[in-house]
């Protein structure tokens, strides 16, 4: 019979970065669980006007629909994936999950937050966590949170 430590010895390394990403995931999602976000400072007044009201007290938090969508455009923007961020934008696909006005201003206010907080973290880390990585943090944080419930 072998000691409780045994299955130490079977475990393998986890590389640094791949703890990063995992462990980050898990503050991503926990992030959007707890609505309003915080968002620390607006790149335009008009961009303050346009999505403030999004994060006011009596603010509700958006759908899952509107947050998958919110984490699909995130992750096109981290892969530069310009033409298809346009063909969504131009024709609309947005109106197959929330109507126009506050639906699509909550997709692009968390696209927003989370592009920003991905960036953050290239910066961060002097590039050494890089976009393809980044990718999967968002893929991880989106599954975790659309495993649990929004209520």
């Amino acid at each position: 019979m072998g000691s409780r430590w045994d299955h130490l010895y079977e475990i393998k390394p986890v590389p640094l970065a791949e703890h990063f990403v995992e462990e980050v995931s898990k503050l991503v999602a926990k992030d959007l669980t707890e609505w309003p976000l915080a968002i620390e400072s607006w790149t335009s007044a008009q961009e303050e006007e346009r999505f403030k009201p999004l994060l006011g007290p009596d603010s509700s938090r958006p759908d899952g629909r509107v947050l998958g969508e919110a984490f699909r455009l995130a992750r096109w923007e981290l892969m530069r994936e310009f033409e298809q961020i346009d063909e969504y934008m131009r024709h609309e696909r947005w109106r197959e999950v929330t109507p126009a006005g506050r639906g699509v201003d909550q997709i692009l206010l968390v696209c927003r937050y989370l592009t920003e907080q991905m960036l953050a973290i290239i910066e961060a880390t002097g590039g050494r966590i890089k976009r393809p990585q980044l990718v999967d943090l968002l893929l991880r944080a989106e599954r975790r949170l659309m495993a649990c419930p929004l209520g």
